[in-house]
């Protein structure tokens, strides 16, 4: 493996936005789908995959289901696919102590109905979307999409659509066509602030729930933002009224600002709190004192502080 499908500096912004994204979200879902797992760990500097016996551990870039399974609940269910047989054993050998993590050998296409199989419509899942080469929009449009509960967390590379359009067809690369796959009501983008982007990575989130309240830490625009949906069409060579046609524009400026305003409130309350329980204050003092229900600060405690 390449050092620059390791931990460049796309990746590191990568790894590090997800466990941004999980530290806020992680708490909602009942399980995770990570489509293309990978090995669950690498090395930091060069890279590769680490092997069973690779020593001094420092300097290790942790994957997807490392961060997944390090920092949602034990009750999350975690369904990690690999389909290569030698980096699958690794994947097992590196989420052992994550009882959650459900490595899975196979391909997307064989693994998602397996998976799909195994989730309700009222449970609420997060689909992990991270392609090593191709991505099958339409195993996902078969299954996932008709969960109405069900997140989609992609990342995407404009060079690779256009690669893969030679590939399969034009459609393939316009990511509006692909979207509307999904079937869902809020799409939000973010694009990796880092001068070695030369993919173009971005990334995608889907729901049909939040709406403008996406917290401002995570630098997602809705892509129903005029100027950013013009970046997008620009990007992956999609039309801005094929993408209106499939995505509901999303609300004001103002609106937006109000929410952004809404999740710092909320952030400032979560860190009062853990404060007063570092500090040893009671939950009902504490309930009290920063003006939240009871069962919030113990299920702050239960989430950050318990062992």
């Amino acid at each position: 493996m390449k050092a620059n499908a390791g931990v460049s500096k796309v990746t590191e912004n990568k790894q590090k936005f997800l466990e941004t994204f999980v530290e806020y979200y992680g708490s909602n879902y009942a399980f995770i789908y990570d489509t293309q797992a990978g090995p669950g760990l690498y090395k930091g500097l060069d890279g590769k995959k680490i092997q069973f016996n690779c020593g001094n551990k420092t300097n290790v870039s942790k994957g997807s289901p490392i961060i997944f399974g390090e920092r949602v609940s034990s009750n999350c269910k975690i369904y990690a696919v690999e389909k290569n047989v030698k980096t699958f054993k690794l994947l097992q050998h590196h989420t052992i102590d994550y009882s959650n993590v459900h490595a899975l050998l196979g391909t997307q296409e064989e693994m998602t109905p397996f998976v799909f199989n195994r989730t309700k419509d009222k449970e609420c899942g997060l689909v992990y979307i991270d392609p090593n080469g191709s991505f099958n929009w339409d195993i996902m449009h078969n299954t996932f999409s008709k969960h109405y509960n069900t997140d989609f967390l992609i990342n995407v590379s404009s060079v690779s659509l256009l690669r893969q359009a030679r590939v399969y067809g034009k459609k393939h690369a316009n990511i509006g066509l692909q979207m509307a796959k999904l079937n869902r009501k809020n799409w939000y983008l973010n694009i990796p602030k880092t001068k070695s982007n030369s993919k173009n990575w971005m990334r995608l989130f889907a729901t049909n729930d939040y709406g403008s309240s996406i917290d401002n830490d995570l630098d997602m625009i809705p892509i129903g933002t005029k100027d950013i949906l013009q970046v997008f069409c620009d990007l992956f060579d999609s039309k801005p009224q094929t993408l209106s046609k499939y995505i509901k524009i999303e609300a004001s400026s103002d609106v937006r600002s109000k929410a952004a305003i809404k999740a710092n409130q909320t952030r400032k309350k979560l860190a009062e709190v853990l404060k007063s329980l570092r500090k040893g204050h009671s939950g009902v003092k504490i309930s009290k004192k920063v003006g939240v229900p009871l069962d919030y600060v113990y299920k702050v405690r239960d989430r950050y502080l318990k062992e």
